[in-house]
């Protein structure tokens, strides 16, 4: 089915209160006056195959689960232990990183996600039985009499292009059950919208958007954070620089030997694997990397620091929400 030039309506509450507020290659971005939502048109997810062949980060990941931190939102709800030793279900996991670890501190846990490989990876590589290639819609109605303590749902809801599952995802809690939620908050600094677009980002979220958006759908919201500012965010804003300064101050040489290094080691069935141990010349070159990171870098990540904390919270990136049923 064609999808058509422009919305008549906004895609979460249905109001046609809509106007025009940016482009970007093929798309343009609306707001609703009504909700507060922002959303890009064409309203549609590139697939399971984008990720599973055309976007490097899903790919790095997928081959070596380790080459990628946990999210800031995920440390977060590790370190709190919210309904700990109960069960758990990751909507959107990933290669399951994080539900791995949640195992490991008492959880009991399953997983979907409809990137193949990386649902393959979970298995493989962390041994975890209950994860499924599955969207989220399809796993909440593939699965109608399953009951979790805590639904996890980490930067899932940006990529989404319809909303029909999220009040189904109540029928996965238990009655006292929690749905933990993050994604981009877009009343950050502008210089973090680097990958906030389509085809991968298809909202954008305020806070009225969010209440809004769940409130209405069938959920209390009980805690909404403004995240990181997290123990390494001034590390973060740091690594940011070079991605700023490509071409003329930074020119990535330390990634493309990482990138090197695990194509040499990569076994010739395509097996997962951990990178083996990098040579000294390579070692002493990122050393030099990191060398020049911090001569460069230190002191404009500190002013861009100050400058951020002091103008209204800008250095905060994302939401971290906390939800009952109502």
């Amino acid at each position: 089915m064609a999808i058509p030039e422009k919305p008549n309506a906004c895609v979460a509450c249905g109001a046609s209160t809509i106007f025009i507020r940016e482009t970007h290659d093929i798309y343009t971005l609306y707001e609703c006056t009504a909700c507060d939502l922002q959303f890009w048109w064409p309203f549609k997810n590139p697939g399971s195959e984008f990720y599973e062949v055309d976007n490097k980060e899903s790919v790095s990941r997928n081959e070596n689960p380790l080459s990628m931190s946990m999210l800031p939102t995920q440390e977060r709800f590790l370190h709190d232990k919210q309904k700990q030793g109960g069960s758990l279900v990751d909507l959107g996991m990933g290669s399951g990183r994080f539900i791995a670890e949640a195992e490991k501190i008492g959880y009991t846990v399953a997983g979907c996600d409809f990137d193949r490989d990386a649902v393959k990876t979970a298995q493989t590589y962390y041994g975890l039985s209950d994860v499924h290639a599955l969207s989220v819609e399809d796993f909440v109605t593939s699965f109608p009499d399953r009951k979790f303590d805590v639904v996890t749902m980490f930067e899932i809801l940006e990529h989404l292009d319809g909303f029909d599952a999220i009040p189904k995802i109540l029928s996965l809690m238990k009655s006292d059950g929690l749905l933990v939620v993050s994604t981009p908050w877009r009343g950050r600094w502008g210089g973090f919208f680097s990958g906030d677009h389509p085809p991968e980002h298809l909202t954008r979220w305020s806070d009225k958007a969010i209440r809004t958006f769940f409130e209405t759908r069938g959920f209390r919201i009980l805690h909404m954070h403004h995240m990181p500012a997290a123990p390494d965010y001034f590390s973060r804003l740091l690594m940011r620089f070079p991605e700023w300064t490509r071409g003329w101050l930074s020119f990535g040489l330390s990634k493309k030997l990482k990138k090197k290094e695990n194509i040499a080691s990569r076994p010739a069935n395509n097996t997962l694997h951990l990178p083996k141990k990098t040579s000294l010349r390579n070692r002493i070159i990122r050393a030099l990397s990191v060398a020049k990171l911090y001569g460069l870098f230190f002191i404009p990540t500190v002013v861009l620091y100050a400058y951020l904390s002091a103008t209204g919270g800008r250095h905060a990136t994302g939401f971290y929400i906390i939800m009952e049923k109502a």
